[in-house]
């Protein structure tokens, strides 16, 4: 089966206004950017674990942009209609496409010694801290909230005739 290359911006240093003008710091960063080297980051589409993608030569970098701010791009080898399929469903959802990451910290903890039997993940952006934890409540089984938030980067522009009709560029073995 043939591969593909993919190159992605994950993640960047500008403000977040999802999130209220939020920024990653390059330390942060440099973080991802070592948990992504070191193969410890898995890769899901759309940020399913039901759905894994299977890359090969995975190399992370933080970049200095332009505008001054840095980005964490990561580039990586995946097979051609592993890729295709992805690329279609961007085209199905009528979205350009892009990688993004999830982040989450704990809100609430289970009791000293107990571990969660579920653990309940909320976009920070859609619901409020008293949301998670009133729906959260009345479920016995619930004893960890989490307060998430999904940073997505925008796709970098492609130039006419990219063999990437939907967000990162890729190309063919060839090129």
């Amino acid at each position: 089966m043939a591969l593909v290359t993919v190159t992605a911006r994950v993640a960047s240093t500008h403000p977040v206004a999802k999130y209220g003008g939020v920024r990653l710091s390059e330390g942060v960063l440099r973080q991802m950017e070592a948990a992504f080297n070191s193969g410890t980051v898995p890769m899901n589409f759309d940020h399913s674990s039901l759905a894994p993608l299977q890359v090969q030569n995975l190399v992370a970098e933080v970049v200095d942009l332009d505008d001054g701010e840095l980005a964490l791009d990561a580039t990586f080898e995946i097979e051609e209609d592993a890729w295709s399929s992805v690329e279609s469903e961007f085209v199905k959802a009528g979205v350009p496409g892009g990688w993004s990451f999830t982040a989450g910290e704990p809100q609430i903890r289970p009791p000293r010694g107990r571990k969660p039997l579920v653990v309940l993940s909320a976009d920070a952006a859609v619901f409020s801290d008293s949301d998670r934890m009133v729906h959260g409540r009345p479920s016995p089984t619930v004893r960890r909230h989490r307060s998430t938030a999904s940073f997505s980067s925008v796709p970098q522009p492609r130039s006419p005739g990219s063999s990437s009709r939907s967000g990162p560029k890729s190309r063919s073995p060839s090129e």
